[in-house]
């Protein structure tokens, strides 16, 4: 936001540089640089135009002869607004104009032209170029028109405001916060109104249906104005902090609406169906149009301003053609009100409509400010346009706004702080920002937060506040401090690291992808329907994501493009879904997608032989990683879904995690994939969850020796490695510490509606070495129970 240094000085006295204010305003937390005017034009003076003869031959061209002080030329223009005596600008031959445009002396309809007079839009000083530019009698002729420029313009700050300062979005409130640093005096402009014989309640009628979109509405009625131009300070004022003049009356409002950083409206109040107002939200789908002449359609969470007849403006962020102030104009209601936050946010977003308003309402105004805004414009507007002003106000106040109330400890403070200071000082700094603090208990002050800060809330809020005043670089420093373990959020996400930290060592590479994507790949191995942006960069990304997969596979490819091989990916981030109770209609869940070339490959090295990647290979990476978090018990359960084969759902203690599988042929040829890839999604936060639950105590380490044992079992084809797992579980007593598979076999000496699939066991006791007696029999016992229950045969040979 830019703010004029001599508009500052009407409500606090200061005599600094623009630098060193600008050093003030950051120390204050409002960060501030000093805006320097560059203008891309030379040889450009100011000159007087002694006289105007039409060009022979033309319907509109001149000729003038220009004064520059120390020679006068004679200049061709075509200009309406060329008039003897005026000074402006002119680019002499020789100038360079914006783009490059090198001037030179011309002959027209054989008149010589020795230069061009200048319009704004020609210098890239505004947008107008409905004639030339007409300087103040006061300039000097010949002066180069940068420097007449640079001694007219006003001294700029650029301010960077957080988000939580809405009350530093005019120039009153940025003069508060300085008179409150140099403890000094605070002028407030004054508004001196006469009104007329007329009660407004005779002429306009206000309503609220939807209070807790509009807690207040405030509005003022004048009759008989004249809508025209306004005066050169006003103009000038506007300039400086680069907003065009339009016309009197909506110039006051913009004015206000930079002085005390207030939104403002004002209708045509002869537009106003009924001459009565309402605010309400509007229908799901209903249309407006706005004052920059776009039709846009509604949802219901849009608040409006309606007449009789319907909307005439999109409350807090933009008004409407129907009532829009015009030179024929002739009364006028002025509209100040409190719109909440939240609503207009929502409202402004979801149309991707920012405005002057928007932004401040967005960051809370002030409720009581509201009517110092409407008084200071309708006296702004009488005194510029005439007119009667009605007698009163309509104001409607729904949902009154009481001020906070915080506790804030001494102490703590200045434990906080590191300072010592005293409960009297801190009195004195809050007082200076209009928070009254009074002693209630001994090192404790009572604070009243006026409307005008709805961001303080809590103490901490209240101790900024002082360091602010006290000036940050005047803090002592300390080197402890003091911390409260309950304070910590708890990180649902530190399993992440984890994952990490598990997948790296096993050769795999971290991807990184667009949140967004193409609409092609929102249907691949989700059902979930995808959320379209409402300005999309490109078409390429115009759709949040469903699933980490699409982004997994385009990497792939790009790999095998370059001849990668052996290509083993993993991603961790967010996917999105549609919720129509969120706040943005989204829900974003966290997950994990991995992808690996299948097949052999070629290993690394020469003694290192390469390794088949398929599911299973996959299948033992995700069961080592839920093991590695400590998971409960997990399963692996062929399944079936679309774009994938082999595919197998995850799960662990009941919980569906994700699956596993190959992508199909329709997938390969839709990403232009050369090989066969095997894919894992997996639910991160479903992992953290039971991750936070699972045993992950210490365990001693057992001195003891491991005794294994190797057993092969032939099993009818349709038997699950998963079911003989859970016998040889349920079997093994307590002795039994793991269960691994090692071989898969079928051929020769195997019946052709069997499979052999081998097994290793392995028993520790924590307090002794066992005998191999009471490992075989356990072994037995195995073994009986998976020839009862699988009808396996023990292959002992």
């Amino acid at each position: 936001m830019k703010i004029s240094i001599d508009w500052l000085k009407d409500f606090v006295d200061f005599d600094l540089p623009a630098d060193q204010l600008a050093a003030v305003l950051t120390n204050l937390g409002l960060e501030s640089t000093v805006e320097t005017a560059t203008y891309d034009f030379t040889g450009v003076v100011v000159g007087r135009i002694d006289a105007v003869e039409p060009l022979a031959g033309s319907d509109h061209l001149s000729i003038c002869q220009v004064n520059l002080g120390d020679t006068v030329v004679p200049v061709v223009c075509g200009a309406p607004n060329v008039t003897q005596g005026i000074k402006v600008p002119v680019a002499k031959v020789g100038a360079i104009l914006p783009y490059g445009v090198k001037i030179k002396k011309t002959k027209i309809r054989g008149q010589t032209s020795q230069g061009m007079i200048c319009a704004e839009n020609e210098l890239q000083l505004s947008d107008e170029q409905s004639g030339i530019m007409i300087l103040d009698e006061q300039a000097t002729m010949g002066q180069d028109l940068q420097e007449y420029l640079k001694s007219r313009r006003a001294t700029t700050l650029d301010l960077d405001l957080t988000p939580n300062r809405g009350d530093c979005f005019g120039h009153l409130g940025v003069a508060r916060d300085l008179a409150a640093k140099w403890n000094t005096s605070l002028r407030v402009p004054a508004s001196a109104i006469t009104e007329g014989p007329i009660p407004i309640d005779d002429l306009a009628t206000v309503t609220i249906t939807a209070p807790e979109g509009c807690h207040r509405y405030v509005a003022r009625v004048i009759t008989g104005v004249t809508v025209g131009p306004s005066p050169e300070w006003l103009v000038k004022r506007l300039e400086s902090v680069g907003l065009r003049a339009i016309n009197n009356v909506v110039d006051a409002s913009n004015y206000v609406l930079l002085e005390l950083g207030h939104p403002l409206h004002i209708f045509d109040y002869d537009r106003l169906a009924g001459h009565h107002i309402d605010v309400h939200f509007a229908r799901e789908g209903q249309s407006f149009t706005t004052l920059d002449g776009v039709e846009r359609e509604l949802g219901g969470h849009h608040l409006l301003i309606a007449d009789d007849h319907g909307p005439v403006a999109l409350a807090g962020i933009m008004g409407g053609v129907q009532s829009e102030v015009t030179d024929q104009t002739v009364n006028l209601f002025i509209e100040s009100a409190y719109f909440a936050p939240s609503v207009i946010r929502r409202g402004a977003k979801s149309l991707d409509l920012s405005t002057d308003a928007s932004k401040r309402f967005e960051r809370d105004t002030d409720i009581e400010g509201l009517v110092l805004a409407l008084e200071r414009v309708t006296s702004l507007v009488a005194e510029l346009a005439g007119g009667s002003v009605a007698q009163g106000m309509i104001d409607v106040y729904p949902q009154v706004h009481e001020p906070k109330e915080i506790d804030l400890s001494v102490p703590f403070t200045n434990r906080l702080l590191g300072t010592d200071l005293s409960a009297g000082q801190l009195v004195g700094d809050l007082g200076r920002l209009g928070i009254a603090a009074t002693l209630i208990v001994e090192e404790t002050l009572r604070c009243v937060v006026p409307l005008s800060r709805p961001e303080l809330t809590q103490p901490v809020d209240l101790i900024e506040e002082i360091a602010r005043l006290e000036g940050y670089d005047s803090l002592p420093a300390v080197e402890g401090v003091e911390v409260r373990l309950g304070a910590f959020i708890p990180d649902t996400q530190a399993h992440f690291s984890q994952v990490r930290d598990t997948l790296v060592p096993w050769g795999f590479h971290e991807h990184l992808a667009n949140t967004l994507t193409h609409r092609k790949y929102t249907g691949l191995f989700t059902d979930v329907p995808a959320i379209e942006l409402q300005n999309p960069l490109s078409q390429e990304l115009a759709y949040l994501r469903t699933a980490l997969l699409p982004g997994l596979l385009q990497a792939v490819v790009f790999n095998e493009r370059r001849r990668q091989k052996n290509i083993q990916l993993f991603e961790i981030g967010a996917v999105h879904h549609r919720n129509d109770r969120a706040y943005n209609q989204t829900r974003e869940t966290f997950k994990l997608g991995l992808v690996v070339s299948a097949g052999k490959g070629t290993g690394d090295v020469h003694w290192k032989r390469p390794v088949e990647k398929d599911v299973y290979y996959l299948k033992g990476v995700v069961a080592r990683l839920l093991q590695s978090l400590a998971l409960p018990a997990s399963t692996f359960v062929p399944a079936e879904a679309e774009h994938l084969t082999s595919v197998l759902r995850v799960s662990s203690n009941g919980v569906m995690l994700g699956f596993l599988g190959e992508v199909d042929e329709t997938v390969r040829q839709i990403f232009g994939l050369g090989n066969r890839v095997v894919v894992v999604e997996l639910d991160l936060d479903q992992l953290g969850q039971l991750s936070r639950k699972g045993d992950d105590h210490y365990r001693d380490v057992i001195p003891y020796p491991v005794v294994e044992r190797d057993i092969a079992l032939e099993v009818p084809l349709t038997t699950s490695a998963g079911d003989l797992l859970d016998t040889c579980w349920q079997k093994g007593g307590k002795y039994l510490r793991d269960v691994r598979i090692f071989d898969l076999y079928s051929g020769k000496g195997i019946d052709q509606d069997k499979k052999s699939l081998a097994f290793r066991l392995y028993f520790q006791s924590a307090d002794r070495t066992l005998k191999d007696g009471e490992v075989d029999q356990q072994v037995q016992r195995i073994i009986d129970a998976l020839h009862l229950k699988h009808q396996a045969h023990w292959r002992r040979s």
